[in-house]
């Protein structure tokens, strides 16, 4: 499952998923840009006040 690490920042994180989802088309699979932003928020760390 691809999480954000605690190192990370957002940035970071997001040049990971990129690569991943790019590798993944790669080898045949595509997803929407809504599966993909949703894929994205759900691996954001919940800051708490």
């Amino acid at each position: 499952m691809f999480k954000m690490n605690d190192i990370d920042g957002v940035l970071e994180m997001y040049e990971r998923f990129t690569n991943i989802s790019s590798d993944l088309v790669t080898l045949g699979k595509t997803y929407t840009n809504v599966d993909l932003v949703s894929k994205f928020l759900n691996t954001l760390h919940v800051l708490e006040a």
